[in-house]
């Protein structure tokens, strides 16, 4: 027994020496971490209630280190930002939430008596041109001036609004070089002459294919225009998003996956687009085969992320309390209206420009783990029902909706961990 198994050995000595020619070797290292959050919040969510023009609101939050971060002994202080962002609401055409919301899109006919109008049945907005050309570029074509029928709302600060069409467009030859086409999709109108349009079109003169085309104008001139094919689809997800005066257009055909609609850099910076401008959705045909027949587009929802409904911008941060072992390691965002001072003879006034984020530390080690912040709100006027005694300077505070609900988050984002000091 004893050779045999000195024979054996011989043997994967030599087998094992012809395999390390041509094998590599493998060694597994098992990573594991062990995740949770540095920072508690209580509570999750603050709720004023009904509150009246000119009130001043304050409710309390507070900022402390979570249970884990306090039992690990490697790591001291956070860093933390205070940081406002409106909160998007979705518009789902169907029952209950269109009743909800039915103060929010106005329909617009500039053109009324074409038979054009709109429709929601089965979760679907469906809205329709009329029997004659109904378009967003008069410049070439002065009876379609400006006449598409459109949902729209006041829209104020940066936005993204984000939709999904169904369409059929008729393929018409030339386009997008002559006027005939019929489109669906995203529009931002400030004026006449001054738009952006982000929609599902049909250009033969590129292939038999629908496209996504995005258009910008000032003074009734096209000053940008860009498309991609999307071959024979006829559903489309848009997302169009304004920061300060550049407008940026997405797509996607799957809801998922979003695409930059091709566009020449700086084309899509547009300065005649007010403040407030009126954005939503709106639908053309501005045929030239004498038909006189209409074009619908059906749209399945629309969500608006920007400051229609907002509070952000009338809401403070203060803090003002001692942090530990530290007089103060906490940066307040102040109130955007500043009260008279009558000591001093300083009337009431607002900031006109915005106020820096807040910002927060603590540390275990100067015995700061909690803060308390108080968040601020004074409620300003609506729209149509401003008094006189509002100061100039708070022109731009005001809403633009009675008896509507607003909202705003503020995230806690966390910016710097350091470890405990040697």
């Amino acid at each position: 027994m004893k050779k045999i198994l000195i024979s054996l050995a011989a043997i994967l000595v030599v087998v094992g020496g012809i395999a390390a020619l041509s094998a590599f070797e493998a060694h597994i290292i098992n990573v594991t971490a062990h995740i949770e959050n540095a920072l508690s919040i209580s509570p999750q969510g603050i709720n004023f209630g009904t509150v009246f023009p000119q009130e001043y609101m304050e409710k309390p939050f507070t900022v402390s280190l979570s249970e884990s971060f306090m039992n690990e002994d490697r790591v001291d202080d956070v860093e933390y930002k205070l940081v406002q962002k409106e909160k998007p609401w979705t518009l789902n055409f169907g029952g209950d939430d269109v009743n909800a919301h039915n103060r929010s899109l106005i329909f617009v006919d500039p053109d009324p008596g074409k038979g054009e109008g709109y429709n929601i049945a089965g979760g679907v907005l469906t809205i329709t041109t009329g029997n004659d050309i109904e378009d967003l570029f008069g410049q070439n074509e002065v009876a379609a001036d400006w006449t598409a029928p459109r949902m729209v709302i006041p829209m104020g600060g940066n936005f993204t609004i984000e939709t999904k069409v169904t369409a059929n467009p008729m393929d018409y030859p030339g386009a997008p070089d002559d006027n005939a086409y019929q489109s669906g999709g995203i529009l931002v109108y400030e004026s006449d002459g001054n738009v952006i349009r982000l929609e599902l079109t049909s250009f033969t003169g590129l292939g038999p294919a629908n496209v996504v085309y995005m258009e910008s104008q000032m003074v009734a001139v096209k000053t940008g225009k860009g498309w991609d094919g999307i071959g024979g689809a006829d559903t489309i997800w848009l997302r169009l998003s304004r920061n300060d005066n550049t407008f940026t257009g997405e797509y996607s055909l799957d809801g998922i996956v979003w695409n930059l609609v091709t566009t020449q850099e700086g084309n899509f910076i547009n300065g005649n687009i007010g403040g407030q401008p009126k954005v939503g959705l709106a639908v053309t045909d501005n045929n030239e085969d004498g038909s006189n027949s209409s074009f619908s587009a059906d749209f399945d929802y629309v969500t608006f992320n920007g400051d229609y409904l907002s509070l952000c911008k009338f809401l403070s941060k203060m803090n003002d309390e001692t942090d530990g072992q530290e007089e103060q390691n906490d940066t307040s965002h102040p109130s955007y209206f500043v009260p008279a001072d009558p000591t001093h003879q300083v009337p009431a006034s607002c900031l006109t420009e915005p106020a820096p984020d807040a910002t927060g530390r603590l540390s275990k080690i100067i015995g700061d783990i909690v803060d308390t912040w108080n968040v601020d709100l004074k409620v300003p006027p609506v729209v149509g029902n401003v008094g006189q005694d509002w100061p100039e300077s708070c022109s731009q505070f005001v809403v633009p909706e009675n008896e509507a609900d607003y909202g705003c988050d503020i995230w806690v984002e966390v910016t710097d961990i350091s470890e405990r000091p040697e």
